[in-house]
């Protein structure tokens, strides 16, 4: 399997290409102009290379399985039509076995199609989070904070912590 990472620090754009037995997927990333502040290179690659995978694993699932359980199917098709077909013999067997192989693989890419996709997302949303705290601090350090008391304090439980105390474990 081929990786290839690409970013440009000027336009903040981020490029990934995989590639394995004529497979290959492609995912970028760009910057959203109100993270300029808080961006990064790796966050970029990483977001990047998600959906290059995302891509590629749905590209393995329609140029690689999906063909497979149509020829393997049609095969089955035409020995059931066969007058000589026995349900029982081993290459019968041995053909709804990679059938169902072959069904169980693709239910497997697209679940994992699926949970990267979430991650990916995750991880966004983690880094929005982030971005807001590192600019809330940076904004109480200049002296413009406009005294929210929601971001001065954090309820965990039946405890009110103070923020302050979070960023400095933080940042």
């Amino acid at each position: 399997m081929n990786i290839i990472y690409d970013y440009d620090k000027e336009t903040l754009k981020s490029n990934c290409i995989i590639e394995d037995n004529n497979i290959i997927g492609v995912g970028n990333a760009i910057c959203h102009p109100t993270d300029i502040d808080v961006s990064s290179e790796r966050t970029g690659i990483t977001i990047a290379e998600n959906r290059a995978y995302i891509h590629y694993l749905q590209n393995y699932k329609a140029s690689y399985l999906r063909p497979a359980l149509i020829a393997l199917k049609h095969a089955y098709a035409t020995m059931c039509h066969s007058k000589k077909f026995n349900e029982h013999s081993y290459e019968a067997k041995r053909l709804r076995k990679e059938i169902k192989n072959i069904q169980k693989k693709i239910n497997e890419t697209s679940c994992s199609i699926e949970n990267i996709k979430l991650k990916t997302k995750e991880y966004i949303d983690n880094k929005d989070k982030m971005a807001q705290l590192y600019r809330t601090k940076k904004k109480i350090k200049e002296g413009q904070f406009n005294g929210n008391s929601n971001l001065w304090f954090k309820r965990i439980g039946n405890w009110k912590i103070k923020r302050s105390f979070l960023w400095s474990r933080i940042i």
